[in-house]
C-alpha cells in the first residue's frame, strides 16, 4: 500500500503573516498618498484663491475707474457715447460698454452695463465683474458769445490763473449742496472757512486749509491738506501731502501719498506712500513703489516695492512683491503677511512668494484736467447790441449812444438839464446841451428817472474812470438795458437793472444792488415807467427775449485786435474787476482778466477771470464771498455761463455728473 504525501503545513504558516503586512502596508501607501495629495490640492487651492483674489481685487479698481470716467462726462458726451470697449489705461484690466439706456425724461438716469475684466498672467488668474452704473449727468446752461451763439459753462467759477481764497467763502447751486469750479492755475486757501464746492479742477498745484471742505479735487499738480480741512476724492498728477486732522476718502497720485495725520479711506500711487506715525486709519494703501507705515491701523497694504511696518498696531494683510520689514518678531496684530522676503517679522500666517511676483496694480491720478482756449472778453465787440454806450467829447463831456430803444431814434445825445414847474432837474437824452448843461433841441428820452433832482447826478466822469452814484435811491436808477462805458467804471450806489460793460477795468461797491437783465425780469426791463423799452431784450412790455447778453452783470477788458485769443492778448487793456464790502450783483461776472472780492460781497450767478492781460497779482477772495446760485430757479429766464466766444473744451473731471453702482456680479 503507497501512502500518499502529506502537505508541511509548518512551512505555511508564514504566508499569512505576509499577506497581512502587505495589506498594511498597501493600506499605508494609500492613506500617504491620499494625504499628499489633500495637502497638494490644498496648497493649490490656496494659491488659486490667493490668484483668483488679486484678479478680482484688480477688477474692482477697474469698477472704479470706470465709473470716475462717466463722472467726467457732460451730457452731451453722454449722448454720443457708444458701446463697445473702453480704456482703462492698466495692463492687464479691460472694459467694455455692453448696454447703454437713454433717460426718458430730466430725472431718471443713463443706464450703462459694462463688463470689466481683470487677467493676471503672472498668478495665471482671471476675474470679470459686471456693472450696472447710473449716470446723472451735469444740466448744461447756455451762455452765448456776444452775437448770442457761444457756449455756456456749467461750472460756477472758471478762473485763467492762479486763485486765493482768504475769507469765508460760501459756494451753493442750483437747490444743491455744491458747486463745480475750475481754476487754469494754482489754488490756495489761508485761514479760510471755505463750503460748497462739489468739484475742483486744476491744472497747477493746491492748497488747501483751516476747516475747509471740498468735495472731490482733480489736479495736474500737487496737492496739500492742512489743519482740519478735507476732501472726498483726491486725483493728482503730482504729490498728495496731508498734514490735516481731517478724514479724507479716496487718494489717487502719479506721484508720492505722504500723510502725518488725520485718516483717509484709500491710498493708490505710482509711487510710494509714506505714513510713519500718528493715530490714523485706512482701509486700503496701494503702491507702486514702498509702504512705510507706522500709524494706528490699515486693513490691507499692496506694494510693488517693499513695506516697512513700524506700527504695533492692526494690520489685516499685506502683500508685497519684494520685502516685509515688521516692527519686531513678537508682533502679532495682524492677520496675514505675504511677500518675497520678511525681515523682523513673525512666521505664524506668513507666506513666501517667489521672486518676481508681479501681481499687484497701482492706480495714479484718474484724470488730466484739461485747459481750454482762453475766452475772448472783449466789451468793444458788444457795441452793437448796447443800449447806450458811453463816451466823451472832445471837451471830455460824456456822450450817450443809443440804439435799439423803443421811442428813441439812434443816435449820439447828452444828458442835460431840464426844468419842470420851474424845478431843475436832470437825466434827459438831449442833441446838445449849453454852457449851463440844459438842454438844448428836443430830447427824445430819459436815461435817469424822470424828474430826478439836479444835485443827483448818477453818471459822471474823471481821467477815464466812470462813476455810478444814485444819491435818490431809486429803483431803477438808471433806464433798463446794455450799458457799455469806454473806460473804467466805478457803481457805487444805487439799484440797477442794466447789464454793465467796461472797456477798461471795474471797481463795483460798496452799497449797490445790480441785477442782470433776464435775473431783473421782464417787468423791472421793459416795463419800467419813464424809460424807453430795449428792443433787443424785449419783445412786448411783459416778455423778455432769450438774450445772451441779458446773463451779465459785470463785464470788463477790451482789445483792439480781436482777431485771435493771441492777437487780443497782445493789445488787452483793463479787465480787472474787484468788488467791495456790501456789494451784491445778480448775474454773471465775467473779468477779461483777474477777479477780486472783499468784505461782506453776494454774487448771485456764475463767475469768469479770463487772464487775457498781467496775471501775475491772481484773483483773489477774501473777507466774507458768497457765491449763491440757489434762487435761479425763480429767475427762469436767466442762465449762467461766461457769455463768451469759448469753443475751447471744458476740463475733464469737472462738472457735477454722478456715477454709482447699481448692482456688480461676477462673471
Amino acid at each position: 500500500m503507497i501512502k500518499k504525501a502529506q502537505p508541511n503545513l509548518s512551512s505555511q504558516k508564514g504566508i499569512a503573516t505576509i499577506l497581512t503586512v502587505m495589506l498594511v502596508g498597501i493600506v499605508l501607501v494609500v492613506t500617504i498618498l491620499g494625504t499628499s495629495y489633500y495637502i497638494r490640492a490644498k496648497q493649490q487651492a490656496g494659491v488659486a484663491n490667493h490668484a483668483v483674489t488679486n484678479a478680482q481685487s484688480g477688477a474692482w479698481i477697474g469698477v472704479e475707474l470706470l465709473r470716475k470716467y462717466f463722472e467726467s462726462l457732460n451730457k452731451t458726451q453722454l449722448d454720443s457715447l457708444q458701446t463697445g470697449s473702453a480704456t482703462i489705461g492698466l495692463s492687464g484690466i479691460t472694459a467694455s460698454i455692453d448696454t447703454i439706456t437713454a433717460p426718458t425724461n430730466s430725472t431718471d438716469p443713463y443706464q450703462i452695463i459694462a463688463t470689466i475684466k481683470n487677467i493676471s498672467s503672472t498668478s495665471q488668474a482671471a476675474s470679470s465683474i459686471r456693472v450696472l452704473y447710473n449716470v446723472v449727468p451735469s444740466t448744461s446752461s447756455s451762455g452765448g458769445s456776444g452775437s448770442g451763439s457761444g457756449s455756456g459753462t456749467t461750472s460756477a467759477m472758471d478762473i485763467y490763473s492762479d486763485l486765493d481764497l482768504s475769507g469765508g467763502i460760501k459756494f451753493s447751486q442750483n437747490g444743491t449742496s455744491g458747486a463745480s469750479i475750475n481754476v487754469y492755475g494754482n489754488f490756495s486757501t489761508g485761514g479760510v472757512e471755505l463750503t460748497g464746492i462739489d468739484t475742483l479742477s486744476t491744472t497747477g498745484n493746491v492748497t488747501v486749509t483751516s476747516s475747509a471742505y471740498i468735495k472731490n479735487i482733480y489736479t495736474n499738480g500737487n496737492v496739500t491738506l492742512e489743519g482740519s480741512a478735507r476732501a472726498d476724492l483726491i486725483s493728482a498728477k503730482g504729490w498728495i501731502y496731508t498734514k490735516s486732522g481731517g478724514t479724507q476718502g479716496d487718494l489717487y497720485a502719479d506721484k508720492y501719498i505722504s500723510i502725518t495725520n488725520g485718516s483717509l479711506k484709500n491710498a493708490n500711487t505710482f509711487s510710494y506712500i509714506d505714513w510713519p506715525s500718528g493715530g490714523g486709519t485706512a482701509q486700503i494703501l496701494t503702491a507702486g513703489g514702498y509702504v512705510n507705515f507706522g500709524s494706528s491701523s490699515v486693513n490691507t497694504i499692496r506694494a510693488k516695492g517693499n513695506v516697512n511696518l513700524s506700527t504695533w498696531g492692526t494690520v489685516s494683510d499685506v502683500m508685497s512683491e519684494g520685502k516685509i520689514k515688521c516692527v519686531s518678531t513678537n508682533w502679532g496684530n495682524y492677520t496675514l503677511l505675504k511677500a518675497v522676503s520678511f525681515e523682523s517679522c513673525p512666521t505664524k500666517n506668513a507666506t513666501t512668494l517667489p521672486a518676481g511676483t508681479d501681481s499687484i496694480v497701482a492706480t495714479g491720478a484718474l484724470v488730466t484736467v484739461t485747459a481750454p482756449n482762453k475766452p475772448l472778453v472783449n466789451a468793444l465787440s458788444y457795441e452793437s447790441q448796447a443800449n447806450y454806450i458811453l463816451d466823451v467829447d472832445s471837451n471830455s463831456k460824456p456822450v450817450v449812444t443809443v440804439n435799439n430803444v423803443n421811442g428813441i431814434p439812434s443816435g449820439k445825445y447828452y444828458i442835460a438839464k431840464y426844468t419842470s414847474n420851474n424845478i431843475e432837474y436832470i437825466g434827459k437824452l438831449c442833441p446838445g446841451i449849453n454852457t449851463s448843461g440844459f438842454c438844448t433841441g428836443t430830447s427824445v428820452g430819459y436815461i435817469y428817472p424822470p424828474n430826478t433832482g439836479s444835485w443827483n447826478t448818477v453818471i459822471s466822469y474823471s481821467g477815464g474812470t466812470w462813476s455810478l452814484r444814485d444819491n435818490n435811491n431809486q429803483d431803477p436808477s438808471l433806464a433798463p438795458g446794455v450799458f457799455l462805458f469806454k473806460g473804467n467804471l466805478n457803481p457805487q450806489t444805487g439799484k440797477y437793472a442794466n447789464a454793465f460793460l467796461s472797456t477798461g477795468s471795474i471797481t463795483y461797491g460798496t452799497s449797490i444792488i445790480l441785477e442782470a437783465p433776464n435775473y431783473a425780469g421782464a417787468n423791472k426791463v421793459c416795463n419800467s415807467t419813464g424809460f424807453g423799452r430795449p428792443t433787443n431784450l424785449c419783445s412786448s412790455n411783459t416778455t423778455l427775449i432769450p438774450a445772451a447778453i441779458g446773463n451779465i452783470a459785470l463785464l470788463a477788458g477790451s482789445c483792439t485786435n480781436a482777431t485771435t485769443a493771441a492777437s487780443c492778448q497782445a493789445t488787452y487793456s483793463g479787465g480787472n474787476i474787484t468788488l467791495e464790502s456790501s456789494a451784491k450783483v445778480y448775474g454773471n461776472v465775467i473779468a477779461g482778466n483777474l477777479l477780486n472780492t472783499s468784505g461782506d460781497s453776494t454774487i448771485v450767478g456764475s463767475l469768469l477771470a479770463a487772464g487775457l492781460g498781467d496775471i501775475t497779482q491772481k484773483s483773489k477772495f477774501s473777507g466774507s464771498t458768497t457765491i449763491d446760485l440757489t434762487s435761479l430757479k425763480d429767475h427762469p429766464d436767466f442762465s449762467t455761463g461766461d457769455n463768451s466766444s469759448n469753443s475751447g473744451s471744458t476740463s475733464t473731471g469737472s462738472g457735477t455728473t454722478t456715477a454709482t453702482v447699481k448692482w456688480a456680479r461676477y462673471l
